[in-house]
C-alpha cells in the first residue's frame, strides 16, 4: 500500500479528464480581483501587502493554526495576537472581540479541514462594524459551500489552495472581495526550480501509488518565503480547466463517510466531526486520537499518509490562555480522504488503527 499526502497526479489526468464546462468559485471570478500563486502562503503574503499593514498594526489569528500563517505579518513587524478556537474547531468570536483594540487592523478566519466556520457571518459583521479587514484562509476549503454559497464569499480578502484539494503540482489564489483593494506590485514570477521539483515528486508518487510501493522521504519544501511572490505553474493552469471538480468533491465526501462508518464515536480514535454537512468538501478526516504519535507511526509504516495537525500552538500563544486550541493540537490527526484513496484501503487502515490503538489502550 502507498497513499501519499495528495491525490496522485495521474488520477486527475487519466479517465477523469474532460474539459470542465463551468469553473467553481473562485476560478470563475473576474480576473481583476483574482491572482494566482504557487502556494497559499504567497497568496496570504499578497493579501497582507494589499492591505499595506505595517509596524504599529495588530492582526488577530486563531490560536490553532499553521505556524506559517503568522510569517507574512511578523515579516512586516505587525503585532500578532491570538483568539481561542473551541475543541470542535470553531473560532470563538467572543474571544476575538475581547482581544481586538484600536490597533487591530485585520483578523484571519480559518476554515479547518474543509468545514466552513459556522459563525462566519458574525465575524463579518463584527469586522465591518470595527473597521477590521477580514481575511479568510480557505486553504482547506476549496469547493466547500455553506447554505449553497461558496466558502470565501464572506470576507474582504480570501486565500485558496488548489494543490491541497486537487493534487496538482502547485496552485493557490487570492481573491479581493472588497471594492477599492488592489493587488500589490510585489515582484511576481515563476519559481522554476521548485515547480520542477514539485512536479517530479508528484509524478514519482503517482508511479509509487500504482505499484503500491513507497514511500520515499523526499519532497521539495519551502523553508521560508522567497523574496518574490511565486506564480502558479503553467502545468497547473493547463490542468485546472480539465478537472472534474464534482467528481473530486463526491470522492472526498464518500471517503470521509467511509471513515465515519468505520470509526466509532468513542474509543482511542474517533471523529472530530460526527457528521458531514451538505456542501462540505473535506480536505482530510480529522480524527481525535488519544495517542496521536502512535497512530501516525502505525499508518506511515503501513505506507499511508497521516500527520499531526500542527502539533503545538504558535509561538507566543500560551497553552494556559488557549486550552481548547491546545487540546486540538495535542490530539488531532489528519487521515487521508483524497480522490486517490480507495474504500478498501480506508477499511484496511481503520482496522489497523483499531487493532494497534485498542491494544495500546488495553496495555496502558
Amino acid at each position: 500500500m502507498y497513499i501519499p499526502r495528495y491525490c496522485p497526479i495521474d488520477r486527475l489526468v487519466s479517465d477523469r479528464v474532460r474539459r470542465t464546462r463551468s469553473m467553481p468559485y473562485p476560478l470563475d471570478e473576474c480576473p481583476s480581483k483574482l491572482r494566482f500563486y504557487s502556494h497559499a502562503r504567497y497568496a496570504l503574503d499578497g493579501a497582507v501587502a494589499a492591505l499595506e499593514l505595517g509596524p504599529g498594526d495588530t492582526v488577530l489569528l486563531p490560536a490553532f493554526v499553521c505556524p506559517v500563517v503568522a510569517t507574512p505579518f511578523r515579516a512586516r513587524n505587525i503585532t500578532v495576537r491570538f483568539f481561542e478556537v473551541s475543541s470542535r474547531g470553531t473560532a470563538l468570536i467572543e474571544d476575538a472581540i475581547r482581544k481586538a483594540d484600536a490597533s487591530t487592523k485585520a483578523l484571519v478566519l480559518v476554515d479547518y479541514f474543509g468545514f466552513p466556520q459556522p459563525s462566519q457571518e458574525e465575524f463579518g459583521q463584527f469586522c465591518t462594524e470595527r473597521g477590521i479587514w477580514l481575511i479568510r484562509n480557505c486553504a482547506h476549503a476549496f469547493l466547500s459551500t455553506l447554505d449553497n454559497t461558496p466558502v470565501g464569499v464572506v470576507g474582504d480578502l480570501v486565500v485558496f489552495s488548489f494543490r491541497k484539494t486537487l493534487g496538482v503540482p502547485d496552485g493557490a489564489a487570492l481573491v479581493l472581495n472588497r471594492p477599492g483593494l488592489t493587488l500589490s506590485s510585489h515582484a511576481y514570477r515563476y519559481d522554476v526550480c521548485w515547480q520542477l521539483g514539485g512536479t517530479t515528486a508528484r509524478l514519482v508518487q503517482a508511479v509509487q501509488s500504482r505499484l503500491g510501493v513507497g514511500p520515499i522521504k523526499w519532497e521539495p519544501r519551502l523553508s521560508s518565503f522567497r523574496p518574490f511572490h511565486s506564480a502558479m505553474s503553467p502545468l497547473t493552469r493547463a490542468l485546472l480547466p480539465r478537472i472534474d471538480f464534482q467528481w473530486v468533491a463526491d470522492q472526498r465526501r464518500a471517503n470521509f463517510a467511509a471513515w465515519l462508518g468505520l470509526l466509532g464515536s468513542s474509543g482511542p480514535c474517533r471523529p472530530l466531526h460526527g457528521s458531514l454537512p451538505e456542501g462540505v468538501v473535506p480536505l482530510v478526516f480529522p480524527a481525535v486520537v488519544d495517542d496521536p504519535d502512535l497512530a501516525v507511526t502505525v499508518l506511515r509504516r503501513a505506507g499511508s499518509y497521516a500527520a499531526r495537525m500542527w502539533r503545538s500552538l504558535p509561538d507566543s500563544a500560551s497553552r494556559v490562555e488557549f486550552p481548547e486550541a491546545a487540546w486540538l493540537a495535542d490530539r488531532v490527526v489528519a487521515l487521508p480522504v483524497h480522490q486517490g484513496v480507495s474504500p478498501r484501503q480506508i477499511d484496511a487502515l481503520a482496522s489497523l488503527l483499531r487493532d494497534r490503538l485498542g491494544r495500546s489502550d488495553r496495555d496502558g
